[in-house]
């Protein structure tokens, strides 16, 4: 099993890589989920300082199983979600995060992880929500949707 304490960003960047032609290669994602939870939670911690509590290692766990989970103001909804959206974006098949919360630190988070990110808000053009929706995470900032 891999490590990745004190790895810098490329060595990080090269494990989601990684990750992604195992995924390619055929492997499912429910086995690789230790491995690319650990590898998000480095990033968190590296990059931002956020450490990753067990109340949000269990909601990312839930959410991984399409599961709807209720966490009270300060449980850390925000870093449980984005363990899952790494997870589910490493087919390359796309995944939106829907949000009234603005995720600027969300977007260079998923980039260190060597995944294109596109924002989706009320301002933006047709245009720019076809270029967004074609990336790896989209996270979609305020409603209603608009294709």
């Amino acid at each position: 099993m891999a490590t990745f304490d004190c790895q810098p960003d490329d060595a990080l960047r090269a494990a989601a890589t990684n990750l992604r032609y195992q995924v390619q290669a055929g492997k499912k994602l429910d086995p690789l989920l230790p491995q690319a939870f650990g590898l998000a939670a480095q990033v968190l911690y590296l990059a931002y300082g956020i450490h990753v509590y067990e109340v949000q290692l269990r909601g990312a766990i839930w959410l991984c199983g399409r599961n709807l989970v209720e966490m009270v103001t300060g449980e850390g909804k925000t870093i449980a979600a984005l363990l899952p959206l790494f997870l589910r974006a490493l087919p390359g098949e796309g995944v939106l995060l829907a949000t009234a919360n603005d995720y600027l630190a969300a977007r260079a988070f998923f980039e260190r992880l060597g995944m294109t990110v596109g924002c989706v808000t009320d301002q933006s053009e047709d245009r720019q929500r076809r270029e967004a929706y074609r990336c790896d995470v989209t996270l979609w900032n305020r409603f209603p949707v608009r294709i």
